[in-house]
C-alpha cells in the first residue's frame, strides 16, 4: 500500500497575522486619504477652518486685528469674526416676499403730511403679521425717499418688513445739512418735538398700531439722534440698531448708567477708525454689560469686488457697465492682489476721471457712457459701502433687527392677542381701575394709557419675577410630571392585563344570582373566546349581540350552559337579554 499523503494542516496563526496586516494597511490608507481630503478642503473652506480653530483654541473665536494700517487698508485681506459664515449666507440666500428691489415698481410707500407740515413716509407689511413699529432715521445728506429709491436702503426695508416691522421714515428738520439735531436735552431738540407730533398724527389714523412696541433705525447722524430719542418718556423705545453710528456722549454718561436705556445693536464698519470705531464701541459696550443691558455688535467688512460687484449691488446697471468698472479700477491699481479697493474714495479723487470720461472715448461705448451717466450717484455711493469705512449697507441689518426683537421677547404676531394681553395685563396692574367699562371705553383708556407704560410696566413685571428662571422651574416640574404620570400609565396597564375581564363578568352574573361566583365560573378553556368577544360587543346591534351569545351558549358543556335569566348588567355593561336558565 502506497503511503498516503495527508493534506497540510492549515497555519491558524498565519492566517490571523496577514489579516491584521490587512486591516491595518487599509486603516493607513483610509487615514492617509482622508487626511488629504482634510488638509486641501481645510486650505479652501473658510467655515471648517472657523470650526476647528475655535475647536483647538483655548478662548473664543476673536477678531483678526490688522498689525497695522497698511494691513487695515493697502494689504487688506478677509478677517475672520465669529458669526461671520453665517451672517454671509443669511445676506446671500434672504428673499425679500414683501416686494422685489429689483423691480422699482413693486416698492411703494404711503406719504402722509400730519401736524405742522410733518411728512412720514411710511410701508406696512402686506404678506406678514405687524408685530412692531420701525422708525428710520437717515444720514446727512440723505432723505427720506432715499430709503425707497436707493437699493441699499431698500434691502433693509425690506428686511424689516419680513421680519413685521411696520417702517417708517422721518426727515430732518434742517433742510441745509439734512443732519438731525445732536442737543441731548430732549425738551430742546426740535427734532424730537418733530417726531413727537408726526407720531401723533400717525397713531391717530392707525389706533389699531398704538399697542405694538417701537424701535428705531438710525444710519450715523440719525443714529446719533436715535440715541437721544429713545430716551423719551412719551413713546417708549424698546430697542434701536445703530448703523456706523454711536451713543451720544452726554445720553452715555447721564442716561444710560442713571435710568432704563433699550437694547442696543451696532453695526459698524471694519475700517472705521474715526467715528464708529471699533474703540469707541468697545467702551460703550463695557458700560451697557454693566448696566446689564443687552447689547451686540455686528461687523461689516470690505467688499471683495468682481466684475458682477456693480450689477449685483445696482440691477438696473448693465453688464457691460460693470465689468467695465472693474477693469478700470484694477486697471488703475486701485484693488490690490486680493480685489479689495486699496484707497479711499472719500481722501483720493483721481477714481473721478478714470470712471467718470468726460465724453465718449476708446474704453467706453454711448451704452456705457450713458449708464454711467445715468447712475453716477448710486455708483459713487456704493464705492463708499465696498470701501467699508462709512456708508450704507443692507449687509446684516436682517441679523441686528431680528436681535432686537429676539432681546425684547416680541413673540405676538397678531394685533388682537396683543391688545388682549395688554388689557389684561393693565387691569392685574391696576392701570385701568373700572372693570365696568364697555369694550370703546376700555380701548380708549388702554391706547391713553399704552401711550405712557403699559409695555414698560409689562417688560418690568417681567423682570422683577425673574422669568427665565421661573420658567425653566417650570419646564423641570412639567417634566417630572410627565414621566411620573408615564410610570403610572405603564404600571396600571401592565395590572390591566393580568385581570381578565371574563372573571369580573362573571363575579357580577354570581352576585346577581346569589350564587359563589367560584361556582359560576365559564370554563378556563373557553375564557378567552369568550374575553375577544366581549371586547367587540360594543360595535354591535343588540340583535347580532344575541345572536353571539346563542353561539357562545352551544359551543359550552352542556352542564355548564343551561343559561341564565334575563339580566340587565354584564361587567356593568347595558346589553338586551341574554340566556335563560331552563
Amino acid at each position: 500500500m502506497g503511503r498516503q499523503r495527508l493534506p497540510k494542516r492549515a497555519n491558524a496563526p498565519l492566517s490571523r497575522l496577514k489579516c491584521c496586516h490587512y486591516v491595518i494597511i487599509s486603516f493607513v490608507t483610509c487615514f492617509a486619504g482622508f487626511s488629504a481630503f482634510s488638509v486641501s478642503y481645510y486650505a479652501s473652506s473658510t467655515y471648517l477652518r472657523e470650526t476647528l480653530s475655535h475647536f483647538f483654541s483655548a478662548g473664543p473665536l476673536e477678531i483678526e486685528y490688522a498689525a497695522s494700517l497698511r494691513d487695515l487698508f493697502e494689504f487688506y485681506k478677509s478677517k475672520n469674526f465669529p458669526g461671520k459664515v453665517n451672517s454671509i449666507n443669511i445676506d446671500y440666500y434672504l428673499k425679500y416676499n414683501d416686494f422685489d428691489y429689483r423691480i422699482p415698481q413693486s416698492v411703494t410707500y404711503t406719504s402722509a403730511i400730519y401736524n405742522d407740515n410733518i411728512e412720514i413716509l411710511f410701508r406696512l407689511p402686506q404678506k406678514t403679521a405687524i408685530s412692531a413699529i420701525l422708525i428710520i432715521f437717515h444720514s446727512c445728506r440723505h432723505t427720506a425717499h432715499d430709503w425707497f429709491y436707493t437699493y441699499e436702503r431698500q434691502r433693509i426695508i425690506g428686511a424689516a418688513i419680513d421680519l413685521g416691522y411696520a417702517c417708517l421714515v422721518f426727515q430732518a428738520t434742517n433742510n441745509s445739512t439734512r443732519c438731525w439735531s445732536n442737543k441731548a436735552d430732549i425738551h430742546e431738540n426740535k427734532d424730537v418735538k418733530m417726531v413727537f407730533k408726526g407720531l401723533d398724527g400717525f397713531y391717530k389714523e392707525y389706533p389699531n398700531l398704538a399697542l405694538l412696541p417701537i424701535f428705531t433705525f438710525g444710519s450715523s447722524s440719525g443714529g446719533l439722534f436715535s440715541s437721544i430719542f429713545v430716551t423719551n418718556q412719551r413713546y417708549r423705545i424698546h430697542g434701536q440698531a445703530l448703523f456706523i453710528s454711536i451713543i451720544h456722549p452726554e445720553i452715555l454718561y447721564t442716561r444710560v448708567k442713571a435710568n432704563k436705556y433699550p437694547s442696543t445693536v451696532w453695526i459698524r464698519m471694519l475700517r472705521d477708525i474715526e467715528f464708529a470705531s471699533e474703540d469707541r464701541i468697545n467702551t460703550t459696550q463695557q458700560i451697557f454689560i454693566e448696566e446689564k443691558i443687552s447689547v451686540n455688535t455686528l461687523i461689516i467688512e470690505p467688499v471683495r469686488m468682481a466684475r458682477t460687484t456693480f450689477r449685483e449691488r445696482i440691477p438696473s446697471l448693465s453688464a457691460s457697465t460693470s465689468h467695465y468698472l472693474f477693469n478700470r479700477l484694477r486697471g488703475n491699481r486701485w484693488l490690490n492682489g486680493r480685489s479689495y479697493l486699496m484707497y479711499n474714495p472719500r481722501r483720493r479723487f483721481e477714481w473721478q476721471e478714470f470712471l467718470f470720461p468726460p465724453s465718449i472715448d476708446d474704453s467706453t461705448t454711448e451704452e456705457i457712457f450713458n449708464d454711467l451717466k445715468k447712475h453716477k450717484d448710486q455708483i459713487i455711493e456704493l464705492l463708499n459701502t465696498i470701501y467699508a469705512e462709512h456708508e450704507i449697507s443692507y449687509e446684516r441689518s436682517y441679523e441686528a433687527l431680528k436681535w432686537l426683537k429676539d432681546v425684547v421677547g416680541i413673540t405676538l404676531t397678531t394685533l388682537d392677542l396683543f391688545e388682549t394681553t395688554a388689557l389684561g395685563i393693565a387691569f392685574v396692574l391696576g392701570k385701568v381701575n373700572n372693570n365696568d367699562l364697555s369694550k370703546s371705553e376700555q380701548k380708549h383708556e388702554l391706547k391713553t394709557y399704552t401711550y405712557t407704560n403699559i409695555l414698560d410696566d409689562i417688560i418690568e413685571l417681567h423682570h422683577s419675577l425673574n422669568f427665565k428662571n421661573m420658567l425653566s422651574g417650570i419646564l423641570k416640574l412639567t417634566l417630572f410630571i410627565n414621566i411620573v404620570f408615564l410610570f403610572v400609565a405603564i404600571v396600571r396597564q401592565a395590572a390591566a392585563t393580568e385581570i381578565t375581564p371574563t372573571s369580573a363578568i362573571h363575579d357580577n352574573l354570581a352576585k346577581f344570582k346569589g350564587i359563589s361566583p367560584k361556582k359560576h365560573r365559564i370554563h378556563q378553556r373557553i375564557g378567552p373566546e369568550v374575553d375577544y368577544r366581549l371586547k367587540r360587543f360594543r360595535m354591535l346591534d343588540p340583535d347580532e349581540f344575541k345572536e353571539m351569545l346563542n353561539t357562545m351558549g352551544q359551543q359550552m358543556p352542556h352542564e355548564q350552559s343551561k343559561g341564565f335569566n334575563n339580566l340587565d348588567t354584564i361587567g356593568g355593561m347595558q346589553v338586551e337579554n341574554y340566556w335563560t336558565r331552563k
